[in-house]
């Protein structure tokens, strides 16, 4: 919640995000729960412009070659001083990387990786696709 209400703020960040399709079908947590997240994303991301989804279909080829094994985050700062960096989800820690070229690669990656997602609008439509499908199927009036 707190995450939630820094990015939500007035002043908040920008924030985009891709995301695989395969995390919006396999997470396991109840359908009822499923579908309010799916609807509260889709009204955030409807009503704030400087927050982005796009969904990553899973038969769409990623050109370039490597991808990252793993989620991995990357942030910008406003403050001259403060360089870009990369963070990659690990099993047990963060791995933090600021060296440029570490970043850089990164940063091709996920460039590579949202040129092959869905648009943001084509994105909002495949999530209320979903979160209908599963109201369709649980019979839930969520």
């Amino acid at each position: 919640m707190r995450r939630q209400q820094e990015l939500l703020r007035p002043d908040g960040p920008s924030y985009e995000i891709v995301l695989d399709e395969c995390v919006i079908h396999r997470l396991a947590v109840p359908a009822h729960a499923m579908i309010n997240q799916l609807r509260h994303m889709i009204e955030v991301v409807s009503t704030e412009e400087r927050i982005s989804v796009r969904v990553l279909p899973h038969d769409i080829s990623i050109p370039g070659g490597f991808l990252a094994k793993s989620s991995f985050y990357l942030y910008t700062f406003h403050e001259p001083g403060d360089s870009p960096l990369a963070v990659v989800d690990t099993v047990t820690t963060d791995l933090v990387l600021t060296e440029r070229n570490d970043v850089t690669q990164y940063t091709g990656m996920y460039d590579r990786v949202r040129d092959a997602a869905l648009s943001r609008n084509a994105s909002i439509a495949f999530l209320g696709r979903v979160a209908n499908r599963l109201t369709d199927q649980t019979g839930s009036e969520t």
